[in-house]
C-alpha cells in the first residue's frame, strides 16, 4: 500500500480555499462588469465566432 504523505494532506485545505476565493473574485468581477457595461453593450462588444469560422 502507498504511503500517505503528511504535507499534501495539509495541502489540500490550502488549495481549496485558494480555489473557493478564485471562484468568488470571477463572480465578483462578472457582476460588476454586467452592472456597469450592462447586457446589450457585452453582446455587442461580444467577439462573434461565427464571423471566425465564416472566414476560415
Amino acid at each position: 500500500m502507498a504511503e500517505t504523505r503528511p504535507e499534501l494532506l495539509r495541502l489540500a485545505p490550502r488549495r481549496r480555499d485558494r480555489a473557493a476565493r478564485a471562484a468568488g473574485a470571477a463572480g465578483v468581477v462578472a457582476v460588476v462588469v454586467y452592472e456597469v457595461a450592462g447586457l446589450r453593450s457585452l453582446r455587442t462588444a461580444w467577439f462573434n465566432l461565427d464571423r471566425l469560422w465564416a472566414g476560415c
